[in-house]
């Protein structure tokens, strides 16, 4: 009996953790700062993905991190503040922009459209760079079909570095996937 009953449980429970689907993936992705230098303050950050599906954003959540992926802590010093959504071309109408933590931007479209799979812009104003010179941050982009718990695409990474106290223009182009 103590057989059937695991035979049971490894076929019907197991599969569902082993094989949980994985959203799309962000492509293009892009994060250009108006002023480099740490601590940094009024610092307008720029970002720009390409969106892997036609669904409708609802939502989409911004996470500066210390770290590409894992646990992800503020990096000293930044600061979203009360960030003011300056541009962008999300499909839809209405928008609603928080911080949900010290360290995030959130949009919220109040009436989604189907979009095609396309480049979006969003442009932040009024944020904080880290403190620490020299140090690189990582910004993970999640697009969600609703507020919150149905991701289209992400988490997804893209890398900034703030330096001592010369600002500078840096410019690269990275294939997502290395071999």
């Amino acid at each position: 009996v103590f057989s059937l009953v695991f035979a049971f449980v490894s076929l019907t429970v197991l599969p569902v953790y082993l094989f949980k689907a994985k959203a799309g993936s962000l492509t293009a992705r892009k994060l250009t700062i108006s002023d480099s230098r740490s601590a940094g303050t009024s610092v307008t950050y720029d970002f720009a993905f390409t969106t892997s599906a036609t669904t409708s954003i609802k939502q989409i959540d911004i996470q500066v991190c210390d770290a590409a992926s894992g646990t992800c802590n503020a990096p000293t010093g930044f600061a979203s503040g009360t960030p003011t959504l300056g541009s962008d071309n999300i499909a839809g109408t209405g928008r609603t922009t928080t911080a949900p933590t010290a360290n995030a931007f959130r949009v919220v479209v109040t009436s989604p459209s189907t979009q095609s799979t396309q480049a979006v812009t969003m442009s932040f104003t009024g944020v904080t760079n880290p403190s620490t010179a020299n140090t690189t941050s990582y910004a993970r982009i999640t697009t969600y079909s609703d507020t919150g718990s149905t991701v289209i695409d992400g988490p997804d990474a893209v890398a900034f570095a703030v330096l001592d106290s010369t600002s500078i223009a840096v410019s690269a182009t990275v294939d997502p996937t290395l071999t």
